[in-house]
């Protein structure tokens, strides 16, 4: 019987993906480069990884003189801001979140972003009272692909994997939630980078598109 429910945060809760993208590039050209010399194909493996592992792999790509830490502290400060000003949630974000508390399910929020980082998302749209604990970035050696960030959400609601349902974006998100024993909902982020999705349980449209129904239908409750 599932219990528990852990929500990924980055464009599946928020329409984040603009704003991770407007910071990045703020500071890239700080460096003389852009995003958009980074092929396709490694920017759609981003998706759903901590920030500081992104960082890390463009720093690299680049072959930039500093620190990633410091790449890290400026991007995140450009971006932090822009969450403040600009940050708006997905469609459905309150009603799925109002239906599994009344189902009385266990709510988590297991995220590649910062403790900062979700603790204003929370606070900014005041939907700190639905979730019984938080999962961050900051909280993990390995993130997404690695299992690491929802086993120890599984492990925060007091329940077995097999009790959870993930609801991720990405694919790096699906895979986690897959390798750490969970059934999982995927709801694409609307993007041009691709996302192979077809190893979660469901696929839905829009967290819009979760009721009743859809719980018992494909997992018993």
């Amino acid at each position: 019987m599932i219990k528990g429910i852990i929500y990924d945060m980055d464009d599946l809760m928020i329409d984040s993906s603009p704003l991770h993208q407007r910071a990045g590039e703020f500071v890239l050209q700080k460096y003389g480069h852009s995003l958009e010399e980074i092929p396709e194909d490694i920017r759609s493996r981003f998706f759903g990884k901590r920030v500081v592992d992104i960082v890390e792999e463009m720093v690299d790509f680049f072959k930039l003189d500093v620190d990633p830490k410091i790449f890290f502290k400026e991007r995140d400060a450009v971006f932090l801001d822009l969450v403040k000003k600009e940050l708006q949630t997905l469609p459905g974000l309150v009603q799925s979140l109002q239906f599994f508390k009344n189902n009385n399910y266990k709510i988590i929020v297991a995220s590649s972003g910062t403790k900062e980082f979700i603790d204003i998302v929370l606070d900014k749209f005041k939907i700190h009272k639905y979730y019984d604990a938080i999962v961050s970035g900051d909280e993990v050696s390995a993130g997404k692909p690695d299992p690491e960030p929802f086993l120890l959400a599984t492990k925060k609601l007091g329940l077995k994997p097999e009790e959870c349902v993930v609801l991720e974006d990405s694919a790096n998100g699906v895979e986690a939630a897959k390798k750490a024993g969970c059934k999982c909902i995927s709801i694409p982020y609307k993007t041009k980078f691709k996302q192979d999705v077809s190893k979660a349980d469901l696929v839905l449209s829009s967290l819009e598109d979760i009721n009743i129904d859809v719980m018992k239908l494909i997992f018993g409750k």
